[in-house]
């Protein structure tokens, strides 16, 4: 008995001890086409912690840089002890560089901040403290030196501080130099300079353009004090194999806060300097991803052989993984002392399909690797970046099994079946992935095919259609015979429900007999009230996906009902004021049943642009804009016609009015921010002497 308990308990100890731990300490997301955060299963996952002991060199001290040669070596700068680490393929040490001798005489590495191993593996070293690049060989004999050059730009007040670099394969050095604004300074073979490269452009900015105007008329003094409109300097870059050039740049940090004006720029730059990036992300996500990021900081950057681009940034110790449309695939990695996270970032690279991390403060290389789905994910966007959409179903299928919403794989999926010819099955896929431009396509394709396989049915139903539309103009026509209005007319009365609608295609007409018989509803005002609240949650949720699309989850009925609500007591209250002042006849529930009675062909025309909206491609929508134009203008005439009449003025003085009430609005909005702003200061005030009258009652 006891024996049997005795194994009982081992294997629950087996059991509990031995499960699989968590593949990462962090969460894996990326970002949907609405903008939202979505946590994915990791792409990438931590294999291996190297430390100093690991890789057989006891221990490292300060490193710096990393970087993997094209034979697959890594070098690790180790700032600290003025040394270069050399790793095989297997992460343990080959050799060790901590012996610089320049003409037979010693000539240490002192606070150098970057390496680049070009093709004749050769070591050029960003010797930051001795403010030069060094040229040197496994055996640490330096082979040449590039000091300060001789230029008009670098006089005595500028100092060379190289701190990153990266060479073509022209063999020419782009060497990224610290508060250096003009870009990389560049040096062609023979490493003479060249002059600069890559520079940031100085975005113009209404701040920019106001501190302008002012130096006009400002001393030397007071110019001096503002700040300086300059390039930003490059943080980091990478070279590709195709000899484009990747950087980043810092963006602009907002005094007292802990963040950016934008998120750090990323460039691909081409042998001319030209900014060539391609962003394929939906702007929604883009712009949530730049709006997280305005918190960090990115610090280096690798671009590898299969077109994938990872940037890391040191504040939360993120991971940004692009594909080479800088379609963000994944962001993981994050702050701390568990194996996997960084604590002092410093240096990202690639060897083979691992991806390393040098961390600076923990002395460390974390090396990740590809997880099922990441290389499921890698191999499907290989394809599809390659044209190869067939090829990449499989592996799109595979990552849909991992993760069910991950809109990429709808996209390539879809992209597949679209070459297929299966347009139908394409736009569902498409509507999956939430691509509005490729379901697009795909619908145009579908719906030439349909015209012509049905067009008798689409003609007849036509015929039908305008049959139907003479028939009802003949009987209205029949009916409205002999309606007497205020002009004389001898008919029948009209009843005010009927002549709501009258005053759309009779401004002048309805509006006369609203005003002079009273026949004005406020029942038929709030509803189109409800009717105008209704089309905007329409516009929201009903929009063709070809056009836009929203998130459902974004419909907010209560926001959409308080804009409108806000913006027409705004206007109603201004033209009322305005009337009291300007002899205006029409009173507040007057100018109220005008707006709204005058917001009817609005109204028709947004319902119309809903409607139409999933007939139409992409390209025609501009067919949608001018529905809203023609329902715009024609609620302006109604309006102007209404407030006319109802007011009694001309139209001169008419148009005057609606343009004072206009600034009235912008007015009223003003004046309801300055009294909730006085009202804040009060309420700190009064909460500023309860504190220190509560304080001295406390001492006292």
């Amino acid at each position: 008995m006891r024996r049997k308990s005795v194994c009982i308990c081992i294997l629950i100890f087996s059991v509990l001890f031995c499960l699989p731990a968590a593949a990462a300490p962090y969460r894996s997301y990326t970002y949907d086409s609405y903008g939202n955060a979505v946590t994915i299963p990791d792409v990438y996952e931590p294999a291996l912690i190297l430390n100093g002991q690991d890789m057989g060199v006891q221990t490292m001290g300060t490193p710096t840089d990393l970087f993997v040669s094209q034979s697959g070596d890594i070098y690790i700068l180790d700032s600290g002890p003025g040394r270069i680490l050399v790793l095989d393929g297997n992460y343990k040490a080959k050799s060790i560089i901590d012996h610089f001798t320049l003409n037979g005489e010693d000539s240490p590495i002192t606070d150098a901040s970057g390496l680049f191993v070009d093709n004749q593996n050769r070591i050029f070293v960003a010797d930051t403290g001795n403010r030069r690049v060094i040229r040197t060989g496994t055996d640490g004999v330096i082979t040449a030196v590039i000091d300060k050059p001789e230029s008009a730009y670098f006089n005595e007040s500028v100092e060379f501080l190289p701190e990153k670099l990266v060479i073509d394969r022209a063999g020419n050095l782009y060497v990224k130099c610290r508060n250096i604004y003009q870009g990389a300074v560049l040096f062609d073979k023979e490493l003479g300079f060249e002059g600069f490269f890559g520079s940031e452009k100085v975005v113009t900015t209404a701040k920019a353009l106001s501190d302008f105007f002012w130096k006009q008329f400002m001393t030397e003094e007071q110019k001096d004090a503002m700040a300086d409109y300059v390039p930003t300097e490059i943080t980091n870059f990478d070279i590709a194999d195709d000899g484009f050039i990747f950087s980043i740049s810092p963006g602009q940090n907002i005094p007292w806060q802990n963040m950016k004006t934008e998120m750090d720029g990323i460039r691909r730059l081409n042998p001319k300097a030209t900014d060539t990036t391609v962003n394929k992300m939906s702007k929604s996500a883009y712009q949530s991803m730049a709006q997280d990021a305005r918190r960090l900081n990115f610090i280096d950057l690798t671009y590898d052989e299969n077109g994938f681009l990872n940037i890391i940034d040191d504040q939360k110790g993120r991971i940004y993984h692009f594909d080479r449309n800088l379609q963000l695939i994944a962001a993981f990695g994050s702050l701390g002392d568990y194996d996997g996270t960084f604590l002092g970032p410093v240096a990202i690279d690639m060897c083979g399909e691992d991806l390393l991390v040098l961390d600076s403060k923990k002395a460390t290389v974390t090396v990740f690797r590809l997880t099922d789905m990441g290389r499921a994910v890698h191999q499907a966007v290989g394809f599809y970046n390659q044209g190869n959409y067939e090829e990449a179903i499989e592996p799109w299928q595979r990552v849909l099994e991992h993760n069910p919403n991950y809109e990429l794989a709808y996209i390539g999926i879809g992209s597949a079946l679209y070459n297929r010819q299966e347009h139908q099955s394409a736009m569902e896929y498409f509507l999956k992935g939430r691509d509005s431009e490729r379901y697009s396509d795909a619908y145009k394709e579908y719906r030439i095919i349909s015209m012509r396989s049905n067009f008798v049915y689409i003609f007849a139903g036509l015929i039908a259609v305008f049959a139907a539309v003479m028939l009802v103009r003949y009987i209205l026509r029949k009916r409205r015979r002999g309606i007497v209005l205020t002009s004389g007319l001898q008919s029948r009365d009209i009843s005010r429900y009927k002549l709501a609608f009258y005053t759309v295609l009779h401004p002048g007409g309805g509006f006369d007999e609203l005003h002079y018989r009273r026949k004005n509803s406020l029942r038929m005002s709030i509803l189109y009230f409800a009717a105008l609240v209704l089309m905007g949650a329409f516009e929201q949720q009903f929009i063709g996906p070809q056009i836009n699309m929203r998130d459902p989850n974004s419909v907010n009925l209560t926001g959409v009902f308080f804009s409108r609500l806000i913006i027409l007591f705004l206007f109603v209250l201004s033209n009322w004021a305005l009337s009291a002042l300007a002899d205006g006849k029409a009173t507040f529930i007057d100018i109220w049943i005008i707006t709204l009675y005058s917001l009817q062909p609005y109204i028709y025309c947004g319902f119309l642009r809903v409607l139409v909206s999933n007939f139409i491609i992409k390209e025609e929508a501009a067919y949608l804009q001018f529905i809203m134009i023609v329902g715009i203008l024609w609620s302006l005439t109604m309006l102007l016609s209404g407030i006319m009449i109802f007011h009694e003025y001309e139209l001169g003085k008419t148009i005057l009015s609606l343009i004072i009430t206009l600034i009235g609005m912008l007015l009223i909005i003003f004046l309801v921010f300055l009294l909730y702003s006085l009202f804040q200061q009060l309420t700190s005030t009064i909460m500023t002497l309860m504190n220190e009258i509560s304080f001295r009652v406390r001492m006292g």
